[in-house]
């Protein structure tokens, strides 16, 4: 963003346009403990000794690029990072098209007769996720994965009209488990953990009882699960009372690819992450949650939905449809508070897999199903076995890595970054613990050199 500064008197009219005297006036809702002891280290010399006059615009971009040239983004390296985030090859043709002036600059298509464009782009979205997730209703996308999973259970607490309490498993992304957490934190407790069994898949002694105990109107799993294995929704959702829905995150929608899709294997709602699907590994964003659920519960799905429909000459054409936000109804009424979603990012999934099409789709989980199998295979040769070894995964898996601590750093001086380390996300039981995931980029030639950089 370019810098454009303001003279002196400049800076005065604009401190009494809205109603401040000074800068310090500006930050006065940080507490002073805060605004004391802030130390923002940011070191200026040698190049910068100066700093009487403050810095040009020039001084300051170098300055700050310089800084940023010190991280080192995915394409610089060798990387086998995965956990809700994940590389993938994009066509050119997704930049390309996103990249159009009427799409990279289009706002919320309010007025359905100037925006049929975008409209029908969204629609198509929706089309994509409900063939995806075997469900029969999806909105316009939420946020990113997370939040969407949050809204999932709001949406499940609004459908009950007795209980409210939630079941959650322990082995979806921590990130996950956090996001739901604090979209609940305002009301009273009514969130419940269920635990994960040696195998580390939902423990089902543990969720019969709390079944028993707190009567809930909603368990949420994960599929594929924190640690890249894939639950038996059908077994899990026999064991379910009719008033408890099941709940479905699934971080990795590629997945779905060669797997059966939950809305198949009785979900109720099926909610996720679509990011790596024409979208790049961008720091940990933007992202692009999805939301699918049942017909039924149509009257409270969150966000958005692009309906079908024919124009006053029969013609084919489209329209947001049965808006239930708050700024169309009474705030105490709107399913939901999302003032945008993340539309472009949206149409990125939707360009992606429309040039991949089914048989492309199909091929993308196949290749890295088989990246995957090769790769532990060769870990198994050498004697790194699977944490989870029982557990059906598809392209990520927890390893035993002994002395991983020095092999991660080893691999860091080789420019590789070998996975995720879950000691800090899951305790002192993963001590060695090491999330491996493959993606469409790699090759054996690299698999081999991880292989012998972990094992060697």
């Amino acid at each position: 963003m370019p810098s454009l500064p303001l003279t002196p008197d400049e800076e005065k009219k604009a401190y009494q346009t809205i109603g401040v005297h000074s800068f310090d006036d500006l930050i006065a809702t940080i507490p002073p403990k805060i605004r004391e002891t802030a130390q923002f280290h940011l070191q200026f010399e040698p190049e910068y000794p100066d700093l009487s006059d403050g810095l040009s615009e020039h001084e300051l971009r170098n300055f700050f690029s310089q800084i940023a040239n010190c991280n080192k983004t995915a394409p610089e390296v060798l990387h086998f990072l995965g956990g809700g985030i994940y590389d993938n090859v994009i066509p050119a043709i997704v930049n390309q098209l996103t990249l159009r002036g009427e799409f990279l600059t289009c706002y919320t298509p309010y007025q359905p007769e100037i925006s049929q464009g975008t409209l029908q782009a969204i629609f198509e979205f929706q089309t994509l996720m409900c063939r995806i997730t075997g469900m029969p209703l999806s909105n316009a996308s939420m946020y990113d994965g997370a939040t969407a999973t949050a809204e999932a259970v709001l949406m499940a607490q609004r459908l009950s009209s007795k209980n409210k309490n939630v079941l959650v498993s322990n082995n979806i992304l921590v990130d996950y488990q956090n996001v739901i957490k604090t979209f609940l934190s305002g009301q009273p407790p009514s969130l419940f953990e269920v635990l994960y069994d040696a195998a580390g898949m939902l423990n089902r002694e543990h969720l019969r009882k709390q079944l028993e105990t707190h009567q809930p109107c909603a368990l949420v799993v994960s599929f594929p699960n924190a640690f890249g294995s894939l639950e038996d929704l059908r077994s899990i959702k026999s064991e379910l009372p009719s008033s408890c829905l099941l709940i479905v995150c699934v971080p990795d929608l590629s997945a779905l690819s060669i797997f059966e899709p939950p809305g198949k294997l009785g979900a109720d709602i099926v909610v996720g992450e679509a990011q790596q699907l024409g979208t790049p590994m961008v720091f940990g964003g933007p992202h692009v949650g999805f939301f699918t659920a049942r017909k039924e519960y149509l009257r409270q799905l969150p966000g958005r939905i692009v309906g079908e429909t024919t124009d006053a000459r029969g013609n084919p054409c489209y329209t947001l449809t049965l808006s239930t936000r708050e700024q169309h109804i009474r705030r105490d009424k709107a399913t939901s508070n999302i003032c945008t979603n993340q539309g472009l990012i949206a149409l990125r999934t939707t360009i992606y897999l429309s040039f991949l099409g089914k048989r492309g789709f199909q091929t993308l989980g196949e290749i890295n199903y088989s990246l995957f199998e090769y790769l532990r295979k060769s870990l198994a040769h050498r004697g790194i076995h699977q944490k989870f070894p029982k557990a059906t995964h598809y392209r990520e898996a927890v390893f035993e890595i002994p002395e991983l601590e020095n092999k991660f750093d080893r691999c860091l001086q080789k420019n590789i970054v070998p996975g995720i380390r879950l000691r800090d996300k899951y305790g002192p039981d993963f001590e060695n613990s090491l999330l491996i995931t493959v993606n469409p980029k790699h090759t054996a030639k690299q698999l081999d050199f991880l292989v012998e950089s972990l094992t060697s």
